[in-house]
């Protein structure tokens, strides 16, 4: 604008040539962006404007209007540019969804190859570990194992070395238990046996009698109440038959 119109401009309004400025001035407002121009006096008093005057997203130049007039520099007024800025708004608008979408893209795809990452090195591990502790099988040899492609020892191993000693420490306690409830099965049955053995011995001793090896009376009463209440449970005669032994002792 400077270089094709200011000049010719300048020479237009200091001649009073209306018809040549409006021209130019339309040739202006035909360039992209400019909405508005005006010319004002040196003294700041509005020559002429054309377009529609904007107050935001704007930007205004201003041009002083010289022209040399009997090879003296003399000042017609000054020219007002005002172009709009929205194109320019629009246009990075547009770049920052661009950029927005792409990086979005870019932070969504490379989220989704760390987190596949992070499965395959770490999570998937560690649901197969909460599995096998979960359903861990005393009964079985097998170890818990990984199967994973790195040599080094990290955190991961270390779980599983804790798991497979715990499972050894309570397969070898399991052990440990059933042995002593064998034994205390056998020593109960052993004194099972003692007291039955014991009892018999008693009850031997209270209803024998030791001299002949007979029932004594206190038997002979016992058996009685017994055989007399069965008697009347079944509805039964009882018969009751005392015999004189002579020379018992012999």
């Amino acid at each position: 604008i400077e270089k094709s119109y200011t000049n010719s401009l300048a020479l237009s309004v200091w001649n009073f040539n209306k018809n040549q400025y409006k021209m130019q001035l339309d040739g202006i407002l035909n360039l992209e962006d400019i909405v508005y121009v005006e010319i004002l006096t040196p003294s700041g008093k509005k020559v002429i404007s054309k377009g529609v005057f904007q107050e935001s997203k704007k930007i205004s130049k201003e041009f002083l209007l010289q022209s040399v007039d009997f090879k003296k520099t003399v000042t017609s007024g000054k020219l007002i540019v005002t172009a709009s800025l929205q194109r320019v708004y629009d246009d990075l608008f547009n770049r920052a969804l661009i950029i927005l979408f792409t990086q979005g893209i870019k932070t969504l795809l490379i989220s989704l190859v760390i987190l596949y990452t992070f499965y395959m090195l770490v999570t998937k591990h560690l649901y197969a570990i909460s599995n096998y502790a979960r359903n861990i099988n005393l009964d079985s040899n097998n170890k818990l194992n990984l199967n994973r492609y790195t040599k080094e020892e990290d955190e991961l191993d270390y779980i599983v070395f804790a798991l497979n000693d715990m499972q050894e420490k309570i397969k070898k306690g399991k052990e440990e238990l059933q042995h002593l409830n064998e034994n205390l099965e056998l020593k109960v049955k052993k004194r099972t046996t003692e007291l039955k053995e014991l009892n018999q011995e008693l009850t031997n001793l209270t209803n024998i009698d030791p001299l002949t090896g007979a029932y004594n009376r206190r038997y002979f009463y016992s058996i009685s109440e017994k055989l007399i209440a069965l008697s009347k449970r079944e509805n039964q005669h009882l018969c009751l038959a005392m015999i004189d032994i002579d020379d018992f002792k012999l």
